[in-house]
């Protein structure tokens, strides 16, 4: 009998006949049918692989992670973390939390949809931030018996508590972080004060606190002003003034320590900068701090005039220090600084000398161009009024133009703010003829106070 393999049908399996001699059967020969179960390869087995196998992320960071499905051709994976900290998207997007205590480990898992059994893991390393501490104000001088109050800000860590400690044990400090000095001091020197992290013990962060010795109280000081600015090019003079002179000369400081506006868009906290082309309100000197020298025996100093701006509102200019020439001890304040008010008007419009002129000519026009201000920072329009050359055959033309929009537009924005009540303005004509017909412009604003000066200019 010949050998013979063959597949069946309904089995992944093997059968096997073959001839079979059994003693006792003499010559006959039987023929047995044997079965060999022989296990073949799975069909399409599936693998899940993940991709990057390793990350290190800080808080609110994120991560894509992708998943390779061979064995199948549904390559769909479920994505999950373990543990909960931060979350996981459909497409495999991980996002660190918000905020990280301690450096932790979360498991990355993407499962295969066609085999749960199937899957792949990648741990993400979770890594707090650095612990930072921060302390305002860095430095202080303070008078006997004078406290300031420190803070401190901490960053990094769940617990921003921090523990407050003096350099050397000269006056105190509360738990809170008010600083006070000692009663009496004989000689100045300096106090370091320390935040330091109650989360880590290792970060803090330091300010300074100039001790200056006991002096005699300052005698009463007022501020004069000779009077209220009219105009935006008025600059007020100021005087310091003693009710006692001091016998030794003494250095004061005065600076301008408020700005409240009395004009449209600006926020409450505006200063005039001059960053733009607006004026800066500061001193004639420069800056708003300044420095005179009060003469021995003198009951008055002139202190420097102030540069006003160009928007509306109030300034205050304000007594900051008194102290003995050259370095010396500082003279006591009383709680309230002596100072003064300068108001700024709110003004017609103020167009700027020479600034007017006739621009970008060209066959089918020009512009009428000026640079101006107005302190309420609001615009309603312009006249703009034309003079015929002589022989010219045209009686000449008046045009209103209205501007409040463009005006508005112009004081909400960064620059305009920036520019405080200063603005280019630059208005388009349609013309066509002779240039040389027009002898001159003549322009004037108007705003929510009323009309500016006429401005004009030859063609």
């Amino acid at each position: 009998m010949s050998n013979v393999i063959r597949r069946t049908s309904d089995m992944n399996q093997r059968s096997l006949l073959f001839p079979l001699w059994w003693p006792g059967w003499g010559v006959s020969w039987g023929a047995l049918l044997l079965f060999c179960v022989l296990a073949s390869p799975a069909e399409g087995q599936v693998t899940v692989s993940i991709s990057p196998t390793l990350s290190a992320l800080s808080a609110g960071q994120s991560q894509q992670f992708s998943a390779t499905v061979v064995g199948n051709a549904n390559t769909a994976v479920t994505w999950s973390i373990s543990p909960s900290m931060g979350g996981i998207s459909a497409t495999g997007v991980y996002t660190a939390p918000a905020s990280i205590a301690s450096q932790q480990v979360v498991t990355v898992k993407a499962t295969s949809q066609v085999d749960p059994t199937k899957s792949a893991t990648a741990p993400v390393t979770l890594l707090p931030a650095a612990i930072t501490v921060q302390i305002s104000p860095l430095a202080a001088t303070l008078s006997p018996g004078q406290s300031r109050q420190f803070t401190a800000n901490v960053t990094g860590a769940a617990n921003t508590a921090v523990t407050w400690s003096i350099a050397p044990n000269v006056g105190g400090i509360s738990p809170a972080g008010v600083y006070t000095a000692p009663t009496a001091i004989a000689t100045a020197q300096q106090v370091t004060v320390t935040a330091t992290s109650q989360a880590d013990a290792t970060k803090s962060a330091s300010a300074t606190v100039a001790l200056t010795e006991s002096v005699t109280a300052a005698p009463s000081i007022t501020i004069t002003i000779s009077g209220q600015p009219r105009s935006i090019t008025d600059q007020p003079a100021l005087t310091l003034k003693l009710s006692e002179p001091l016998p030794f000369l003494a250095d004061a400081q005065v600076s301008i320590i408020a700005f409240e506006p009395n004009a449209s868009a600006l926020p409450v906290s505006y200063f005039p900068s001059g960053t733009a082309t607006g004026a800066a309100l500061q001193f004639a000197t420069g800056g708003t701090t300044a420095t005179v020298v009060i003469p021995a025996n003198s009951t008055s100093c002139p202190l420097p005039s102030v540069q006003v701006g160009d928007v509306a509102g109030t300034i205050t200019v304000a007594l900051a220090s008194l102290r003995v020439s050259g370095g010396g001890p500082a003279l006591k304040l009383p709680e309230t600084s002596p100072s003064t008010t300068i108001t700024v008007p709110r003004l017609a419009p103020i167009i700027a000398p020479g600034s007017l002129q006739v621009s970008n000519t060209s066959a089918s026009g020009f512009s009428v161009h000026l640079v101006a201000s107005s302190t309420p920072r609001d615009l309603s329009g312009a006249t703009v009024t034309f003079t015929p050359a002589s022989g010219a055959q045209w009686n000449g033309a008046s045009f209103s133009v209205p501007l409040a929009g463009s005006a508005d537009a112009w004081f909400s924005s960064a620059l305009g703010q920036a520019a405080g009540g200063a603005f280019d303005l630059e208005i388009p004509f349609t013309f066509s003829g002779d240039m040389k017909a027009i002898a001159s412009v003549a322009v004037t604003l108007t705003n929510s106070t009323g009309v500016s000066q006429t401005a004009s200019v030859n063609n």
